[in-house]
C-alpha cells in the first residue's frame, strides 16, 4: 500500500502538479491576504463609526452597503481585463497588453463616473427604499466621500487585474497592506478632530478612505512604472497607438463577472436586511456568519483569479498539454480547501462565536450563531468548486456560463426557497441560511457540471477526483 501510495506521488510530481499547484497558490496567497485586510480595514471603519454612536453607525452601515452593490458591479467588469492580458502576455503581444491595460482604464473611469454619482446621490434610493430621515441626513456627507474613494478604487482595480496577470500579487497585498494603518490614523484624525483638525464624525471617514484608495492606487502604479520588465509597456504613453479595439470585448467578457457578482452580493446584502425581522438574537447571530463567510471565501476567491490567469496564459502560449493539468489542480485544491473548512468551522463554531462577541453573550445568541456557522460550512466545499471552477471557465472566456449558474442559484435558489422557508413556512433565519447554502451547493453543483459537459471524458474526471483525493 505504501509503495503505491509512493508511486501515486511520484506520478503526480512527474506530471507537473506539484509545480502547478505551487505557482498557482504564489498568485492566490497575496490576493487572499489583501482580501483579508481589505476585510480588516471594514472592520476597523464599522469599530469606528460605532464610537461615534448608533445612529452614525447605522448611516455608514447603509451607505456602505449601497456602495458594495455598485462597487462589485463595476470591478466584475474591470476584472474581463486578467483573462485578455494573461493570453496576450502568453501569445508574447506585448504591445497587446499596454492596449488592454489602457483601454481598461477607460472603460473603468467611464463605468466609475456614473457609478461614483449614483453613491453621490445615494440619499434618493435611500428615501425610496424607506431609511429613516434622520440616518440619511447623517449619512449624506458620508456617501458624498465615498463617491470620490468608488472612482479611486477601480483605478485600483485595474491595476490590481494588470498586476495579478503578470503574476505579481504580492504588491496588491503590500498595498492594501500599508493602506490598513493610513485608514485608521484618518478615521482617528478627520473623524474625531485631532492633530488641529475639526472632526468631521462620518465625512471623516469617507476622507480616509479616499486618501487610502488614492495611496494604494499610487502605490501600485509608482511600482509598474519603475518595474524594469514593465517599463517597455509604456503604460503612461502612446494612447492613440493601439493594436486593437478591445472595449467590446471587455464589456462582453466584464458584464456578466459584474452582474454574477451583483447576484451572489445581492443576497447576501439582502439577508442582512431581512435577518432584523426576526429579531436581534438573531441578527447578531447572522452577522458573525456574514463575517466569517466573507473570510472564507477570500481563499476561493484568490485562487479562481489565480486559476484564470494560468489558464489564460497558456491558451495565449498554445500550451495546450498543460490546460487540464491546471484545471485539475486549481479543482483539487479547491475541493481540498472546502472540506478543510468544512472541518474546522464545525470544530470551532463556539470558538469562532465567542472570537467576534466575546465571551460574555446569550446562550440563545450561541445557539443560533453555532447553528447557523454548522450549515456555512456544509456549502464550503460546493462553494469551492464553484468560484474556482468560475475562475477556469473565465480563464477561456466564459464568463456567461458562470453568471447563469450564479443567478439561478442565488436568486433561483437562494432568495426564492429562504425567503419562502422564512416567511411561508416560519423557519425565519434558520430558513434564511437554509436558502443561502442550498443555491451555494447549486451554484457549484452547476459549475462543475458544465466544466464536466465541456472538457473532461470520464477518465479526465476521474483523474481530477483522484488528485483532490490524495
Amino acid at each position: 500500500m505504501i509503495t503505491t501510495a509512493t508511486r501515486f506521488a511520484g506520478n503526480i510530481l512527474e506530471q507537473g502538479y506539484a509545480r502547478e499547484a505551487g505557482r498557482l497558490t504564489r498568485i492566490a496567497l497575496p490576493l487572499i491576504m489583501a482580501s483579508l485586510v481589505n476585510m480588516s480595514i471594514a472592520i476597523t471603519d464599522v469599530i469606528m463609526m460605532g464610537w461615534l454612536g448608533p445612529t452614525q453607525l447605522a448611516a455608514g452601515a447603509v451607505v456602505s452597503d449601497f456602495y458594495s452593490l455598485f462597487y462589485y458591479l463595476v470591478a466584475g467588469v474591470i476584472a474581463a481585463i486578467s483573462p485578455l492580458i494573461s493570453q496576450a502576455r502568453g501569445a508574447g503581444n506585448l504591445d497587446h497588453v499596454r492596449s488592454i491595460t489602457q483601454q481598461g482604464f477607460l472603460v473603468g473611469i467611464l463605468l466609475a463616473i456614473p457609478g461614483g454619482w449614483i453613491v453621490y446621490h445615494s440619499e434618493f434610493a435611500l428615501r425610496t427604499i424607506g431609511i429613516a430621515d434622520n440616518i440619511i441626513t447623517i449619512s449624506v456627507p458620508y456617501a458624498q466621500m465615498m463617491a470620490f474613494t468608488f472612482v479611486a478604487m477601480m483605478a485600483f482595480n485595474v491595476m490590481h487585474y494588470f498586476l495579478a496577470s503578470h503574476e505579481k500579487s504580492r504588491i496588491i497585498f503590500l498595498a492594501t497592506l500599508c493602506g490598513m494603518p493610513i485608514n485608521a490614523l484618518g478615521n482617528y484624525i478627520f473623524m474625531f478632530g485631532h492633530f488641529g483638525f475639526d472632526a468631521m464624525g462620518l465625512a471623516g471617514a469617507g476622507l480616509s478612505s479616499v486618501i487610502t484608495a488614492c495611496f494604494m492606487f499610487l502605490a501600485v502604479l509608482v511600482y509598474v512604472i519603475r518595474y524594469k520588465a514593465f517599463k517597455s509597456y509604456s503604460l503612461l504613453s502612446k494612447w492613440r497607438d493601439q493594436q486593437n479595439n478591445y472595449i467590446p470585448e471587455l464589456i462582453h467578457i466584464g458584464v456578466p463577472i459584474g452582474v454574477a457578482n451583483l447576484g451572489q452580493m445581492g443576497v447576501f446584502l439582502l439577508s442582512t436586511v431581512t435577518m432584523g425581522v426576526f429579531g436581534a438574537e438573531v441578527l447578531a447571530a447572522h452577522a458573525v456568519t456574514l463575517r466569517m463567510a466573507g473570510v472564507v471565501f477570500a481563499i476561493p476567491t484568490g485562487f479562481a483569479q489565480a486559476a484564470t490567469v494560468r489558464i489564460s496564459f497558456v491558451l495565449g502560449a498554445q500550451e495546450h498539454d498543460s490546460l487540464f493539468r491546471i484545471m485539475r489542480t486549481a479543482l483539487a485544491i479547491s475541493i481540498t480547501l472546502g472540506t478543510i473548512m468544512l472541518v474546522s468551522l464545525i470544530a470551532w463554531n463556539v470558538q469562532i462565536t465567542h472570537g467576534f462577541l466575546g465571551s460574555d453573550i446569550s446562550v440563545a445568541i450561541l445557539a443560533q450563531a453555532t447553528l447557523f456557522l454548522a450549515i456555512l460550512a456544509i456549502n464550503q466545499p460546493f462553494s469551492n468548486l464553484g468560484v474556482v471552477g468560475s475562475g477556469i471557465l473565465r480563464g477561456f472566456k466564459d464568463t456567461r456560463t458562470p453568471m447563469l449558474c450564479s443567478l439561478t442559484g442565488f436568486w433561483g435558489i437562494s432568495f426564492v426557497g429562504g425567503w419562502s422557508l422564512a416567511f411561508l413556512f416560519n423557519a425565519g433565519g434558520l430558513g434564511i441560511w437554509i436558502g443561502l447554502t442550498s443555491g451555494t451547493i447549486v451554484y457549484g453543483l452547476l459549475v462543475a457540471y458544465h466544466l464536466y459537459q465541456r472538457f473532461a471524458p470520464r477518465s479526465q474526471l476521474m483523474g481530477t477526483i483522484a488528485i483532490a483525493g490524495a
